[in-house]
C-alpha cells in the first residue's frame, strides 16, 4: 500500500473539516488499513467516512 503525498487542497474547504481525501481500496479490510496508517503515521486524530461501494461484476 502508497499513500502518495499532493500538495493540492481543495480550495472550497470551510466549516469543521480541514481537507477531504478520495481513496479507492479494494476491500473494507483495505479501508482500515489505510485509516490506521493515516493516524500512526500522519497524525490524524479525527476523521469522518462515506463509503460508496460499486458492484465489480
Amino acid at each position: 500500500m502508497r499513500i502518495a503525498s499532493t500538495t493540492g487542497v481543495p480550495a472550497s474547504m470551510t466549516g469543521e473539516y480541514d481537507y477531504q481525501l478520495r481513496l479507492a481500496c479494494l476491500d473494507p479490510a483495505e479501508f482500515e488499513t489505510v485509516v490506521d496508517r493515516l493516524k500512526r503515521e500522519h497524525g490524524v486524530r479525527e476523521l469522518r467516512s462515506r463509503l460508496v461501494s460499486t458492484n465489480s461484476t
